[in-house]
């Protein structure tokens, strides 16, 4: 099972009884807080928040993607299942090698291009960036993220997952620990 993009899988989720709509739950604390209670359920399901306070509604932030074996395997592509022993297996099973990658295909329209925001037009705070956690430094957008980083000197690209925290209309700072690959690269820059 594949999908081409996040609607499908929002669906797929649906169709699947795993995921829970939640309207009107604010960015500071309250989603992060939803977040953490719903993984500690014995049946967790995904969280798709909608009309955050403050932001226009169809901002919205998916949370526990992948907190349950068939959540996990689906969108990893895999065949989706409940059980955690299977789930292992076809990661096991699974390689990836340069024939498996898929080279990137450049379209003049599609959905990413539905909305496209340039200089004086670009602002982050546009987005719904919760406060997850009571000691964290202010609002993050991305968390369980994916960046991609590219060597300056090999252009080999590193993708991680390192917090992204939002400073302003156009300044984000991505906090990445030491000895990691993104790290790495990021001081070949300085």
């Amino acid at each position: 099972m594949s999908f081409t993009d996040l609607r499908q899988f929002i669906d797929f989720l649906e169709d699947e009884d795993r995921l829970e709509h939640v309207a009107e739950a604010d960015w500071d604390l309250e989603i992060g807080g939803l977040t953490e209670l719903m993984i500690r359920q014995d049946d967790p399901k995904a969280l798709l928040f909608d009309d955050i306070p403050g932001h226009e509604s169809g901002q919205r932030i998916l949370t526990n993607t992948d907190i349950t074996p068939l959540q996990w395997t689906a969108a990893m592509g895999f065949e989706p299942t409940d059980s955690k022993r299977e789930a292992v297996i076809q990661l096991r099973d699974h390689s990836v090698s340069k024939e498996d990658m898929v080279e990137p295909t450049t379209v003049n329209d599609g959905p990413i291009l539905e909305n496209i925001h340039r200089d004086d037009e670009i602002d982050i705070t546009q987005f719904p960036a919760p406060v997850w956690h009571e000691k964290d430094g202010g609002q993050y957008i991305g968390t369980a993220d994916v960046v991609l980083t590219r060597d300056p000197n090999t252009g080999r690209v590193n993708a991680g997952t390192y917090r992204v925290k939002v400073h302003g209309p156009d300044a984000l700072t991505v906090y990445i620990s030491l000895g990691k690959d993104g790290k790495i690269i990021e001081n070949k820059y300085i």
